[in-house]
């Protein structure tokens, strides 16, 4: 069972979002500026549910890109991965 320990662990905060209970910012705030990255299009790392899907996602302002994860590890693991956000202008 996964529980907020391990979710605080891997870097992830706890929000006060009631559909994702834990995110993480995967491009930082001063990246974000300095790209004209609105804060509510920062790509990020959620758990929780959208009502249709469920678990880990990354959030990409437009999307939710749902992973087979189970463990806060393994998505911070998978997330880490990815090399770059790119913007579409």
């Amino acid at each position: 069972m996964i529980n907020e320990k391990d979710f605080l662990e891997a870097g992830f905060l706890k929000t006060e979002d009631n559909l994702f209970l834990y995110s993480k910012e995967l491009v930082s705030k001063k990246e974000a500026e300095k790209h004209d990255i609105e804060e509510d299009e920062i790509p990020t790392l959620v758990f929780g549910t959208t009502g249709i899907g469920v678990g880990f996602a990354i959030y990409t302002g437009a999307h939710f890109i749902w992973l087979d994860c189970t463990t806060p590890e393994e998505a911070v693991n998978f997330a880490d991965k990815i090399v770059s956000f790119e913007p579409l202008f």
